[in-house]
């Protein structure tokens, strides 16, 4: 890691390392939202509100996760001021029933992954129409697939502000990380991998030295992939938490 990424992680530790009143650190389950895509696919979320207008984090899991997978990342997220939508893609957790019919990711052809990227872009405009939520402050943060579709749709959207990707890819199904990342620009991005993930730690690699703004790289030690690392590295959600604080 660069001195200049190694600041940008220390600065992010303290930010992060505010007293947050119990209250507003007391384990939320928040609510449980569903929300339609453009090609009419209903998906589960669970959304955390603030009480007056702020910010908003979108959360986006990895192939086979769930909404479930963050742990205690959305409290941490909320009771720093932030909106909150964690959502479960077509196929997965709560979404995986559509009109009757089961779909997993074992029955997903191409178009069903590019598809994804309509799950992404239904999130953010409903999460754009809710009272609670500041439409030109969001953020994406992305676990391995969630972390190249964050990319790819946050490139191409001015409103989100800052990404989290954990275990990006440089192709992951399909969907590539390279030219989105050029045409990211200069808004800030951190990215996240194990060492012992090669080839996130490679795209990682790869992706920071594209980004044309404010970014910070982290490897950590083992093979965690995506939101596995936040049961393996007990500061990772600190980091995040502070990175979107400086960057909201």
């Amino acid at each position: 890691m660069s001195h200049h990424s190694a600041f940008i992680f220390s600065t992010v530790l303290a930010a992060a390392a505010l007293v947050v009143p119990a209250a507003r650190a007391a384990e939320d389950t928040g609510a449980a939202v569903t929300l339609a895509t453009f090609d009419g696919m209903q998906l589960a979320g669970t959304f955390w509100a603030q009480k007056d207008q702020a910010p908003a984090v979108l959360l986006l899991h990895q192939v086979g996760g769930s909404k479930s997978d963050w742990g205690p990342l959305p409290s941490e997220l909320h009771a720093h001021g932030f909106n909150v939508l964690a959502l479960d893609f077509r196929g997965h957790g709560e979404s995986a029933t559509q009109a009757g019919r089961r779909l997993t990711p074992d029955d997903f052809a191409d178009k069903d992954w590019r598809a994804l990227s309509g799950d992404v872009l239904g999130a953010v405009e409903w999460l754009a129409k809710q009272p609670s939520v500041d439409s030109g402050h969001l953020s994406m943060v992305g676990a391995s697939i969630g972390a190249n579709l964050a990319l790819t749709e946050g490139a191409v959207d001015k409103r989100v502000r800052t990404l989290v990707l954990l275990s990006p890819g440089l192709d992951y199904k399909g969907i590539k990380t390279e030219r989105a990342m050029e045409k990211w620009g200069t808004r800030p991005v951190l990215l996240v991998a194990s060492d012992g993930d090669t080839y996130s730690a490679g795209s990682v690699n790869r992706l920071s030295s594209l980004a044309a703004g404010r970014r910070a790289s982290k490897l950590f030690k083992g093979a965690a992939h995506g939101a596995a690392m936040l049961g393996v590295e007990p500061t990772l959600k600190v980091q995040i938490s502070g990175w979107l604080q400086q960057n909201r």
